[in-house]
């Protein structure tokens, strides 16, 4: 009798490992909403947040673009304003003249299952640069000015999501992978 006593809580011990096993699900990613743009953006390339008219009422500029870059070195992105009387000028950074590094501010919202779990647009949290984590969520708030931090104007906003490094073939990181809609 006493060599059966252990058969009851060994079984136990049993059920309750098989239980604890079959914990949650993985996450699985989020389906992406219409209109979402995949690209890599690296030290060489810029994305391109808006371009168009500037709404400002006193502005001395026709257009404003806003954009972003990736930075190798310290894997930050940074956000840039610049300004022209020509919307159908040249659409790329390096022909307009730069005003500033405030065109937009971005914020981290953390680890996210994709793109279409980006659903709120924070309050707070919001900077001129921040680094870029695959698996995180940003959210990227601007306007149609180029006086980004004076002006009156709503915000619009761009929801990204980072899913990965571009990584050299010697192991180096050369950008991020990502995919964006907006605005939302």
């Amino acid at each position: 009798m006493k060599s059966k006593i252990w058969i009851i809580p060994f079984i136990s011990m049993v059920f309750l490992l098989l239980l604890a096993s079959c914990g949650g699900d993985d996450p699985v990613e989020v389906s992406d909403p219409a209109g979402t743009i995949t690209l890599g953006v690296t030290s060489s390339s810029y994305l391109y947040v808006y371009k168009g008219p500037c709404l400002e009422l006193d502005s001395i500029y026709d257009c404003v673009l806003i954009s972003f870059s990736y930075y190798t070195g310290s894997g930050n992105v940074m956000t840039y304003t610049q300004a022209t009387h020509d919307c159908d000028g040249p659409f790329d950074i390096y022909h307009w003249p730069k005003l500033n590094d405030e065109g937009c501010e971005i914020s981290d919202i953390g680890v996210v299952k994709g793109l279409g779990s980006i659903t709120n647009k924070p309050n707070t949290g919001y900077a001129y640069q921040t680094q870029l984590i695959p698996g995180h969520g940003y959210v990227i708030r601007w306007k149609k000015s180029y006086k980004y931090s004076t002006s009156k104007l709503p915000y619009f906003y761009t929801r990204f999501f980072v899913t990965e490094y571009i990584v050299s073939t010697t192991g180096g990181i050369l950008g991020v992978t990502i995919k964006y809609q907006g605005p939302f």
